[in-house]
């Protein structure tokens, strides 16, 4: 059995529809990929120094000495039955 050239033309234009189809796919991710690694990025740039400062801060805070660690508390708690 020979293969018309029409028959090979629909079947070309099919394949190459697909192709083109594959390709807008692979182009919308490599967008994505991008437009994703650009706004991390910045973020990273834009948000480590204000972590870095809120880390020094809260490490940098008076912490209670084993004085007053071992005192008794003078708080006292009740217990209330209802």
């Amino acid at each position: 059995m020979v293969a018309s050239s029409s028959s090979f033309f629909i079947v070309q234009h099919q394949d190459l529809g697909l192709t083109l189809a594959f390709l807008a796919t692979d182009v919308f991710f490599l967008a994505l990929h991008i437009i994703l690694y650009v706004v991390l990025s910045a973020a990273f740039c834009f948000c480590l120094p204000c972590i870095i400062a809120f880390m020094y801060y809260f490490n940098r805070q008076e912490r209670a000495s084993d004085g007053e660690n071992q005192e008794p508390t003078k708080i006292q708690l009740y217990s209330v039955q209802c």
